[in-house]
């Protein structure tokens, strides 16, 4: 019987103890620091775990669940190889990105959407407290987080370099650093 290696893929920085520095800017000059915001932000550079629907889609259930969000908003950047995006996600075209928004309850559909489709794109999820009517609301990552306050969290995984994410603690926040990090253990054979 061969043993299974359990990988934490995740750093994830409770704001309490540390922040992180995001650039906000092309120049590399304004920051947005996730502790500044009390926000709990997480990593990989093991995204090749998250290119996978069934290790993306722990985490994103277990964000939406510790934010009580009802709909998830997506966005796909570039369009690249995604030609369009099934009308049972509400896909959206946005010109430069694809976007589309589902209920909570479908996120199974939209992840087998993502196994299907994902190639090279970055790749961007919004918690989001109602259906989103405005698509103007599907920012790049960088952007959402000038506006970090109308979405309970936001995680993006960009397929050419990393995966990474915050979330707006709703109730206890020990519980739901330590349930992150519980999805973010991957079990290699």
């Amino acid at each position: 019987m061969r043993k299974r290696k359990v990988i934490d893929c995740l750093n994830v920085y409770d704001p309490r103890q540390t922040g992180f520095d995001i650039h906000i800017d092309a120049t590399g000059t304004r920051f947005w620091n996730t502790a500044d915001h009390d926000v709990v932000f997480f990593e990989t550079r093991s995204y090749g775990y998250y290119s996978h629907a069934s290790h993306f889609q722990r985490l994103l259930e277990v964000v939406a669940k510790r934010t009580c969000c009802e709909f998830i908003g997506f966005r796909i950047s570039p369009k690249g190889e995604v030609k369009s995006v099934p009308c049972s996600l509400a896909g959206i075209d946005l010109d430069d990105a694809w976007g589309g928004g589902i209920g909570r309850e479908s996120l199974g559909e939209l992840m087998a959407f993502f196994d299907e489709t994902a190639s090279y794109e970055a790749w961007t999820f919004y918690g989001l407290g109602a259906k989103p009517h405005d698509p103007s609301i599907l920012l790049p990552f960088e952007k959402a987080l000038e506006s970090f306050m109308r979405y309970k969290f936001v995680v993006c995984v960009d397929l050419d370099g990393g995966m990474w994410g915050y979330v707006m603690p709703h109730g206890d926040m020990d519980i739901l650093i330590s349930e992150i990090k519980t999805a973010g253990i991957v079990e290699k054979k």
